[in-house]
């Protein structure tokens, strides 16, 4: 994962609609986009607590944001 630099983000700076769908159900949420350094590290903390060993900090290579879907 490259972070920012990642298509599918850029995509979401432009236009933060997006939908979550199971089945056919489909409901449309806007993505809140998180650049606070100290919350991004909170975030990869429970990644790293929950996936212990298949953790890879190789694999995401930028972490300065993530993404929040409020419900």
């Amino acid at each position: 994962m490259k972070g920012s630099d990642n298509n599918w983000f850029k995509d979401l700076v432009e236009d933060p609609q997006i939908e979550l769908a199971v089945d056919e159900i489909a409901i449309p949420f806007k993505a809140v986009i998180v650049r606070d350094s100290n919350r991004v590290e909170k975030v990869l903390d429970k990644f790293r607590a929950k996936y212990k060993s298949m953790w890879s900090e190789t694999y995401y290579t930028k972490r300065d944001v993530y993404v929040e879907v409020l419900v």
